[in-house]
This record gives C-alpha cells, sequence and structure tokens, in this order.
C-alpha cells in the first residue's frame, strides 16, 4: 500500500470516530476539540488532497470538517 492511500486510510478513520464524537451536544461545544484538534485535522486533509485530487473521501470529510469548524465559530464553546 503506498503511502497516500495510508494517509486516506488514516483520514476516514479519524473522520468515522468524529461523526460519533459530534452526535454528543457536549462535544460539539468542546472548544479544545475544535481549536486544537479539528484545524490540525482539516490542514492534514488540505494537505492530502493537494496530491490527489478528487477523492469523494477526502471530499466527504474534509467538508464535514470545515462545517463542524464553521458551527463552532458561531457557537459559544464551553472552556
Amino acid at each position: 500500500m503506498d503511502i497516500l492511500n495510508e494517509k486516506i486510510i488514516a483520514i476516514e478513520n479519524v473522520h468515522r470516530e468524529f461523526v460519533k464524537i459530534m452526535k454528543h451536544e457536549r462535544c460539539r461545544t468542546c472548544s479544545c476539540l475544535h481549536a486544537d484538534m479539528m484545524a490540525s485535522i482539516i490542514d492534514t486533509i488540505q494537505d492530502v488532497s493537494n496530491n490527489i485530487k478528487d477523492d469523494i473521501r477526502l471530499t466527504n470529510a474534509g467538508r464535514d470538517f470545515s462545517k463542524w469548524i464553521e458551527v463552532a465559530g458561531n457557537t459559544d464553546l464551553h472552556q
């Protein structure tokens, strides 16, 4: 398996787990989750996307993480 495919699989795994996490109100409004983790994850998705164009897995994960970050920006997050 090549390194890019391994990265995509890792992103898919992280995305799948975050879908579960984001179902919980307390997690959706946790500032640590958004400030520290999500920004880093979206950066990784964008970096990998630069190497692989139009991969639906990356597109779906990137869309969800971007949406979660945007919603967090409009929410009073727990400190």
